[in-house]
């Protein structure tokens, strides 16, 4: 329901006090006379014309693709990014985390990142680059 319509019926039709609509409101007490003396459907909020301060840069932007490393026990973590999602982003983004992190986890879980998956099955049946559920990470 628009705010304008609000505040009317609460205090044309419910009588409810000009006092209490803005502690229900979160608003002014001003602003809710200056809308009830108003002649206004619904407040149109004007935003000023601000240029972005990347504005200069949105044509020369690429996407980038970003590698996320954090342990679970210390939530120490390293980020990379990269310009495409593949095999050999996965295997530098490894190596580096590894490198960082000073050695290589038990076990790791993959949010959604196509790159660990060769192919997808049926239902939720994949294909991983290197079947994570049954190895553990060694580096060569």
């Amino acid at each position: 329901m628009a705010f304008l319509s609000i505040i009317r019926r609460w205090h044309k039709h419910e009588h409810v006090p000009i006092r209490e609509i803005p502690r229900r409101l979160g608003v002014s007490r001003n602003t809710i006379r200056k809308y009830l003396r108003s002649e206004l459907v619904e407040p149109k909020f004007q935003i000023p014309d601000r240029p972005s301060k990347l504005e200069p840069y949105a044509e020369k932007r690429t996407k980038l693709q970003v590698a996320h490393s954090k342990l679970c026990h210390s939530r120490a973590f390293i980020v990379r990014a990269y310009s495409l999602q593949t095999h050999e982003m996965l295997f530098d983004a490894h190596h580096h985390a590894f490198r960082v992190l000073g050695g290589v986890p038990r076990r790791g879980i993959y949010d959604n990142m196509r790159a660990a998956v060769d192919k997808v099955g049926r239902g939720k049946e994949r294909s991983e680059v290197v079947p994570l559920h049954r190895t553990v990470w060694r580096l060569g």
